[in-house]
């Protein structure tokens, strides 16, 4: 952890002091937004960080043919954050199982 700290530090330090010498907004490109969702659509599995990354990169990549075709970005991200919501409530009704009651019977009632 410490080593992976210390080489974003050093490609931060690059970026700042190339030819820009400051930090630009738009530099990241939500990947950080994108890796919370791939981790959540993964959901601890190493198989699914594979799917949920495949998954991201086709839903970006027709969100750039979209764009061409007069679709905003903010509907693309839209939609990723639609698979994000649609992913939690799934996760969490998975905690639950639906029991069907059954129908009480009638008391007996004592004749007089």
């Amino acid at each position: 952890m410490l080593l992976s700290g210390a080489i974003a530090g050093i490609a931060g330090m690059l970026e700042v002091t190339g030819t820009v010498h400051r930090l630009q907004g738009g530099i990241s490109n939500n990947y950080g937004y994108l890796g919370v969702m791939v981790a959540v659509l993964a959901r601890g599995s190493p198989v699914g960080v594979i799917a949920g990354a495949a998954l991201m990169a086709i839903i970006l990549n027709a969100g750039i043919i979209l764009q061409t075709q007069g679709l905003t970005t903010a509907a693309v991200l839209a939609l990723t954050g639609l698979i994000m919501m649609f992913t939690a409530v799934a996760d969490q009704f998975a905690h639950y199982r639906l029991v069907r009651a059954l129908p009480q019977a009638a008391p007996a009632t004592a004749a007089g």
